[in-house]
This record gives C-alpha cells, sequence and structure tokens, in this order.
C-alpha cells in the first residue's frame, strides 16, 4: 500500500533546469527538488534547503517534523512547508 502513496514522477534538476521524470527513473545522485504540496517521490538526503513534511502515512505521528540539510527525507511524506533538494542515496 506504501507504493501506491508514492508519487509515479518527480522533478529532478538536469543543470539549471527542472525536469519531471517517472519516479523509478530516478537515479542514484540524481537531485529531486520538493516543494510545499508536493508529495515525496524517493528517500534521500536533504543537500539543501528545509521542509516540514507530514510522515503520518508513515509513521502514524501527527506532528509535522522539520528536515533539514543532512537529513533523510522519506518518500511517500508530504511537504507541508518549505523547498529542498535531496539527492538520492540508493538507486530506486
Amino acid at each position: 500500500k506504501l507504493y501506491d502513496l508514492t508519487p509515479k514522477n518527480a522533478v529532478i534538476l538536469k543543470g539549471d533546469e527542472e525536469k519531471i521524470v517517472p519516479a523509478e527513473e530516478v537515479k542514484k545522485g540524481d537531485i529531486v527538488v520538493i516543494k510545499n504540496g508536493y508529495v515525496v517521490p524517493v528517500d534521500g538526503i536533504v543537500i539543501e534547503g528545509t521542509v516540514i513534511v507530514d510522515q503520518s502515512v508513515i509513521t502514524g505521528e501527527s506532528v509535522p517534523l522539520d528536515i533539514n540539510v543532512g537529513e533523510k527525507v522519506v518518500s511517500a511524506t508530504t511537504v507541508i512547508n518549505g523547498y529542498a533538494k535531496i539527492k538520492l542515496l540508493s538507486d530506486n
């Protein structure tokens, strides 16, 4: 069921441009952009920015969580506020 909650597309950076690709095509080392209202498409580490995410679908915890540079963000969580670039650490 968790797979069903994960978005089918991801926004990745190619140079300075954002490109929408199928989430399963995101590769190790790709930079994924997450913004307000996005559901995180892949597990990754925040390399720039800060987001507040709702992880209740994963953990059941209703309190939003601040995720900062160097911290892991989990797929299927929803960005409530913020903007970040995350790096995929392992192949999808």
